[in-house]
């Protein structure tokens, strides 16, 4: 595997995966996934949250739009859980 596909995994793997389940199931400490928790998830992942300065005022504010595909996210996670 070269550095970036590895770079790529762990950013699917720890920040759009295990650290959204944190984030709204703080505590959670297993793989084993009650089926509504999977389903929010999967859920939370078709928007993609950004912050961007907004050019008029200067001030930082968060943006949602959808995720082109989750396919290739949903495969990571499956492959390695």
């Amino acid at each position: 595997m070269d550095y970036s596909t590895l770079t790529n995994l762990a950013q699917v793997l720890a920040g759009l995966f295990w650290a959204d389940l944190q984030r709204h199931h703080p505590g959670i400490a297993s793989l084993h996934l009650a089926p509504e928790v999977a389903i929010g998830w999967k859920e939370r992942l078709k928007t993609k949250i950004r912050m961007v300065t907004d050019p008029g005022t200067g001030k930082r504010v968060t943006v949602c739009s959808p995720r082109d595909s989750t396919t290739g996210v949903l495969s990571a996670v499956r492959a390695r859980a």
